[in-house]
């Protein structure tokens, strides 16, 4: 009798246990997933972060090329006009020297 209530006291303590470590390790492994979770959208997270700060640069070097086309047809514009400009200061140069030639020859 003695031996069988220490045998139930030790079952009741081992079931105790076991119930025990059943709870630890089922909020372990809520931890555990929620742990996952967090991880998980912390990385989707990044991912739209570098995915932004990409999209951001492919966007600043497009407007920079354009900026570069933009002045490139700018500079071709005006030395277009420069060298018409001068193309013609050069012509009225000659027109005036024709005319000042026929003015003192009559």
């Amino acid at each position: 009798t003695k031996l069988e209530n220490v045998q139930r006291q030790i079952r009741r303590l081992v079931k105790s246990e076991r119930q025990k470590m059943k709870k630890e390790i089922s909020v372990a492994e809520s931890d555990m997933e929620e742990l996952r979770q967090k991880k998980d959208e912390e990385a989707c997270k990044l991912r739209e972060e570098v995915k932004a700060r990409y999209e951001d640069a492919v966007r600043e070097r497009d407007n920079a090329l354009n900026n570069l086309v933009q002045a490139k047809l700018w500079s071709d514009t005006k030395r277009q006009e420069f060298l018409e400009g001068s193309h013609n200061f050069r012509l009225d140069c000659l027109r005036m020297r024709v005319t000042e030639r026929t003015v003192s020859s009559n």
